[in-house]
């Protein structure tokens, strides 16, 4: 049947269409739009196709993608990103060096990927005509109804974004936020951090297996949760440029209004921002770390407590 689908160039009727439902985030109380998480119910067939074709890309995204992003990609985990921004705060703090550490939040990042974006990247990787084929029957045509309430909407278009609750969503997703973070690690106006011993060749060699290795540290990201380190204005505001260019290319929207700065000195006022300032702690991927590294007693004792 789905071989047949691929010579037609279409799958039966209703194999793409899903049924949407709303999820409330966490933490929000009031009844907006923004505050619910679409996730899409598919039918088997659909999800036997998808599981394996994130089968065959997992087994590549080790190589395309860089260390920097743990989500989906095998043998990293979301612990990477904590330790990583805990060592770097700590290291700082232990030598009263400021550092400001951001947390950008991207408005419905994985609704707003831009279909033509997806295809034009995974041939600038270089994955096949075959696979992409299949990636393309997949958005082509797809609809989806919304359930509220008890009560089914009409087929609605699929337009733009990936499918969360589909196994491919956040494989495909980390391949479209790859651009933004190569542009930032290799933007010389954002300068990142090189961790204890970075400088040192014979370290660099036996951590990375090569002495040409970069170890600056400019960003950590989980999915769409990116976190970057600035020190200045300028650092905030270049990251910032970078952003907005990859929103222009991919349809997605950064949110001023949540992107939050931890700023990290005991001496040193945070430099002028546009964006939300804390002294005191910050939420890292569910985890609350204060200004000197350490996870806020206070905030894991409500956590326990709940």
């Amino acid at each position: 049947m789905i071989s047949l689908a691929k010579l037609q160039e279409q799958f039966y009727n209703g194999f793409l269409n899903a049924l949407l439902i709303l999820l409330k985030k966490d933490g929000n109380s009031n009844g907006s739009m923004t505050n619910f998480r679409p996730l899409s119910l598919m039918n088997i067939d659909y999800k036997i196709l998808s599981k394996v074709l994130s089968v065959r890309l997992r087994k590549v995204l080790h190589n395309i993608i860089h260390h920097n992003q743990t989500c989906g990609i095998p043998g990293r985990t979301i612990h990477d990103n904590v330790h990583t921004i805990r060592s770097i705060i700590e290291c700082y703090s232990r030598n009263h060096e400021p550092i400001g550490v951001v947390q950008w939040d991207q408005e419905k990042a994985f609704d707003r990927i831009n279909h033509d974006y997806l295809v034009e990247l995974l041939r600038r990787f270089g994955f096949g005509r075959d696979f992409i084929s299949w990636i393309k029957l997949l958005y082509t045509n797809a609809t989806f109804r919304i359930k509220i309430n008890n009560a089914i909407s009409d087929s609605i278009p699929f337009k733009s974004g990936v499918r969360q609750g589909c196994s491919l969503s956040g494989n495909l997703f980390v391949i479209c936020l790859e651009p933004l973070l190569h542009n930032i690690r290799r933007n010389p106006r954002i300068p990142g951090v090189i961790p204890p011993g970075g400088q040192y060749p014979a370290v660099i060699k036996s951590i990375f297996n090569g002495p040409s290795a970069n170890t600056t540290i400019k960003l950590s990201a989980y999915a769409d949760d990116v976190t970057t380190i600035v020190f200045s204005v300028d650092d905030e505001c270049s990251t910032k440029a970078t952003f907005q260019l990859y929103n222009k290319a991919s349809g997605g929207k950064t949110n001023e209004d949540k992107t939050l700065i931890l700023w990290c000195s005991d001496w040193l006022d945070p430099p002028p921002s546009e964006s939300k300032v804390n002294r005191n702690w910050g939420d890292f991927l569910g985890v609350p770390i204060d200004t000197t590294g350490k996870f806020s007693s206070s905030e894991l004792t409500k956590i326990v407590s709940n």
